[in-house]
């Protein structure tokens, strides 16, 4: 295979390579530098997500090779975008709130107002299910 590949542009080896990747191993060549990109395709009718690394390999202080890795982060993203989705609705719910948000864990919490002031409090509570709505019942005291 070395044999066959001496000599040769990158678009002679790979001519199904774009002009876009074509420029990014020039680059690499140019510059000395690693280039991260990511990229959607189509296989088998799905979309994937790439990231494609280009590493240069110096000899002589100057690039003589690039080592390609291309990782499959498709899930990865659908995993981020949930996250972005779901910091989204709950800043939009929080920004909607008037007075103050209880936040529990155990038997104690804070409220914290929306001038983003805490206060440490106890809390006394019981839950029951009231015509398929969750209900708490509770007292909350100032922690002393």
């Amino acid at each position: 295979m070395t044999a066959k590949v001496l000599g040769k542009t990158v678009l002679e080896v790979f001519p199904f390579f774009s002009k876009r990747i074509v420029q990014e191993y020039k680059k690499v060549f140019k510059t000395g530098e690693e280039l991260i990109t990511e990229e959607e395709s189509c296989v088998n009718g799905q979309t994937i997500i790439t990231e494609t690394r280009k590493i240069p390999l110096m000899e002589d202080k100057r690039v003589s090779k690039i080592i390609t890795i291309i990782r499959n982060i498709t899930e990865r993203k659908k995993i981020e975008q949930a996250i972005e989705e779901s910091e989204e609705k709950y800043r939009t719910l929080i920004e909607a709130v008037e007075d103050a948000i209880f936040f529990i864990e155990a038997n104690e919490g804070y409220i914290e107002s929306k001038d983003g002031k805490k206060i440490p409090v106890r809390i006394s509570a019981s839950g029951f299910d009231l015509w398929g709505k969750k209900i708490v019942l509770g007292i909350f005291r100032l922690k002393a």
